[in-house]
């Protein structure tokens, strides 16, 4: 059976549950007052509807089928509220009933809103799904014990709620909590339908992106010191699994690993983030902190938990670049402004301390970063200014032979005159390749890297006259 067929399944058993509830009164009504018997007329089965036994389903377990492996983690009810749930994505012609019956009675109990007034369909509510699963067990009569029952389904603790798996949408804040529309987390929705990962746009209520290399490792210029750190990142995160398989080590240490990056910028700190995940096949996702943080209170937190819980549930890397601005320095409480800024902090340590998978927390300067982060992290790498022998290794790096070159140059000179960064180094390169296509038929010679290294110097105010002197008279005089 495919995916298409199963989802199709339990969809046919969502339509014979409202069925069941509602069956065609209206119809029975209106040929007994003409007289006429009505053979046609399929009268409710007696019992509830069943879904399809998990058995017809296990062959495909465990198999790469997402849909499948899910439906074995949910129970009967839990089975109801996806399917009537992920209707309104690909049959949303089963909620007729429901809609006419609640138009026709004005019927409180049956739930369902629309928050927007372009559409005119019927999302369902955790009143809908009560509604449903309550006359499955009183015959139709919804008892207060049976409704608070059905309640213990959407609460943190809930498989749907704590594996992210449904979203409850909240309306006005005056609607009470059962009001709260459902729907199927877009991750879950991706797999459920199409078995594919989903990948989300940034935006404020998910402010992440994926963020990937190009590069390998060797391409990565660091010191010894620095790449041995990297290299026990990279033995957790390949161990992870195993680590928490020994009972006597989870119980005692911590979930997840944390690590800080710190040094000037272009030094290599996110280059060193992506090519972690890569080289363990896990996705990096870089939390953007300009879309993270919130004037409104609450806010950040909800965009935090938003990240953290998503990044949970498919392990990711989470990289926090330029990490000081929201892992900073909890300030003395003399406003109230400071006391939500340092909750904020906090909330970002339990997250932080609770994930069990990968933090890499970048920063130009350690210490503006608040102590009791710097307690958390099992590893901190620093990434320095490079030195001389690494600059050259730098410059030969970017500018290996696989680029356009119109001649040799003397990158032990650039090394030891000029103290650039590798991303600086990238700077020239693209500056020199731009001219040099516009100049020099797509070579780099001797003008245009002189040229594009005079302009990453003058931009970084490291250029004067002794500088420019030492670069176009002295370098044309050794080379």
């Amino acid at each position: 059976m495919t995916e298409e067929g199963i989802i199709y399944k339990e969809l046919e058993w969502l339509n014979q549950f409202i069925n069941y509830i509602l069956p065609d009164k209206a119809k029975d009504e209106s040929e007994e007052s003409d007289g006429v018997e009505n053979s046609e007329t399929i009268s409710p089965p007696a019992v509830p509807p069943q879904p399809v036994p998990l058995a017809d389903y296990a062959a495909l377990r465990g198999k790469g089928v997402y849909v499948v492996d899910l439906l074995f983690e949910l129970t009967f009810s839990e089975r109801l509220v996806l399917a009537l749930t992920l209707a309104q994505y690909v049959a949303p012609e089963i909620y007729q009933k429901l809609i006419v019956e609640k138009n026709m009675k004005q019927s409180l109990v049956i739930g369902g809103v629309n928050f927007h007034h372009s559409y005119q369909g019927f999302i369902p509510t955790i009143e809908t799904a009560i509604y449903l699963l309550s006359h499955c067990d009183e015959g139709g009569h919804v008892k207060f014990s049976i409704k608070l029952k059905m309640l213990k389904l959407f609460d943190a603790n809930s498989t749907l709620i704590n594996k992210n798996i449904i979203q409850l949408e909240s309306g006005e804040g005056t609607l009470p909590y059962t009001a709260s529309a459902l729907k199927v987390n877009p991750f879950v929705l991706n797999k459920i339908l199409w078995n594919e990962s989903y990948i989300p746009a940034l935006s404020s209520s998910f402010p992440a992106e994926k963020i990937s290399t190009h590069q390998d490792w060797d391409d990565m210029v660091v010191n010894r010191k620095t790449e041995k750190q990297l290299e026990e990142i990279l033995s957790w995160v390949n161990q992870r699994n195993a680590m928490r398989s020994v009972p006597a080590v989870a119980r005692k240490v911590l979930p997840g690993y944390r690590a800080l990056f710190y040094g000037p910028s272009g030094t290599g700190k996110t280059l060193a983030s992506t090519l972690i995940g890569k080289l363990t096949g896990m996705e990096v996702y870089r939390v953007d902190l300009s879309k993270l943080v919130s004037k409104y209170i609450g806010e950040t937190e909800k965009n935090l938990k938003q990240v953290f819980d998503i990044a949970e549930q498919h392990e990711w890397i989470l990289f926090f670049d330029e990490g000081d601005a929201i892992f900073g320095k909890r300030s003395e409480t003399s406003s109230s402004n400071d006391r939500y800024a340092n909750q904020e902090v906090s909330y970002l340590l339990q997250r932080v301390e609770r994930f069990p998978g990968t933090v890499i927390v970048a920063t130009n300067f350690k210490t503006n970063l608040d102590k009791a982060f710097l307690r958390r992290f099992q590893t901190l790498v620093h990434f320095p200014s490079p030195s001389e022998e690494t600059r050259k290794m730098l410059w030969e790096r970017v500018f290996n032979d696989e680029i356009p070159k119109d001649g040799e140059f003397d990158f032990k000179f650039f090394a030891k005159n000029f103290e650039l960064t590798g991303a600086n180094i990238v700077n020239v390169l693209q500056q020199a390749m731009v001219l040099g296509f516009e100049e020099n038929e797509g070579l780099i010679g001797k003008p245009q890297l002189t040229r594009a290294l005079t302009r990453e110097l003058n931009k970084l105010d490291k250029l004067d006259t002794k500088t420019e002197r030492k670069l176009i008279y002295e370098y044309e005089e050794c080379c």
